[in-house]
């Protein structure tokens, strides 16, 4: 028996002893196990210092919000805060460009830990102020000093962009998968794939992982030789440092035991979508709506 058959053999589960973080809140889904997306949105004016005008919802990255002492975005930087890219985010956005990254952020408590954040140009029809939307999630990545780690499962490292380039394999991968490293060496993640593998939901699992989320389903993949393996995956995000732009995946490869069910619209996430990415991406789109009907009203001191 190889490595995949003896784990196939012995399906209880084991402790999770990896040094990255796995998420805490899952729900179950027709795809496998998916962080629950729990988002805060900001809205900060574009000129430095950067005020924040307006949070759709109460904050535990905020202050309680004072008409007479405004705040601007320097109370969400930490000692490890790369405040360059911060503001170079926020900044950006006047020129219509949309951005996501790795921050570390601090909230009203004085902790501060990884978090995604996109940053995407405001319009509201009452104003000319210009203004940045800031959507703040949890990050689940792990650095790329601890991804490739002691393990028993199969794993792989692979580029964040399309078409997903395999970087590094461990031991394990090879003895289930029968490739070498000379084998994945400037080869895709298509090097798996059969004809009855879902490459949609193949390509759902990467999406999820580059936008800072884990997330685990069953996939039907192939071996070197040919023969098909019921593979539960977990894409893992992976950032070079704390500050930056998810770089890589980690796939992590066990055997599977749940059937293999049928998969949704891969646009049918809860994740919210940056204003004005739609007409970006080539539609009209919607207009997005003022200020007042997604912020509660405030009155801004000057």
């Amino acid at each position: 028996l190889n490595w995949w058959d003896k784990c196939n053999s012995h399906t209880k589960k084991t402790e999770n002893t990896d040094a990255h973080r796995m998420p805490h809140d899952e729900i179950s889904t027709q795809t496998g196990v998916c962080p629950v997306v729990q988002y805060q949105q900001i809205l900060v004016s574009v000129a430095a210092p950067h005020w924040i005008l307006a949070t759709a919802a109460e904050s535990n990255l905020l202050h309680p919000q004072n008409p007479r002492r405004p705040q601007c975005i320097q109370i969400l930087e930490g000692p490890e805060t790369d405040c360059s890219l911060l503001h170079q985010a926020i900044q950006c956005t006047a020129l219509g460009e949309s951005s996501r990254y790795q921050l570390v952020l601090r909230d009203s408590a004085g902790h501060s830990d990884r978090r995604m954040a996109s940053f995407s140009r405001y319009y509201d029809e009452s104003t000319d102020q210009p203004a940045c939307l800031i959507t703040i999630e949890r990050s689940d990545s792990v650095l790329l000093q601890h991804a490739l780690g002691l393990t028993c499962c199969a794993q792989a490292l692979l580029s964040a962009e399309a078409p997903f380039h395999f970087l590094a394999i461990n031991d394990q991968f090879t003895s289930a998968f029968g490739f070498a490293r000379e084998h994945v060496a400037g080869q895709s993640m298509a090097l798996l794939h059969g004809h009855r593998t879902d490459t949609l939901r193949w390509f759902t699992l990467f999406q999820s992982a580059r936008e800072g989320r884990t997330c685990a389903a069953a996939v039907l993949l192939h071996t070197r030789d040919g023969a098909e393996r019921r593979a539960q995956l977990a894409c893992v995000p992976v950032t070079a440092g704390a500050n930056g732009r998810i770089e890589y995946v980690l796939v992590h490869c066990t055997p599977a035991t749940d059937p293999l069910p049928s998969l949704p619209r891969a646009d049918a996430g809860d994740s919210p979508q940056p204003v004005g990415e739609a007409k970006a991406a080539g539609g009209a789109g919607r207009p997005p709506p003022a200020i007042a009907r997604i912020f509660p009203r405030r009155k801004i001191a000057a």
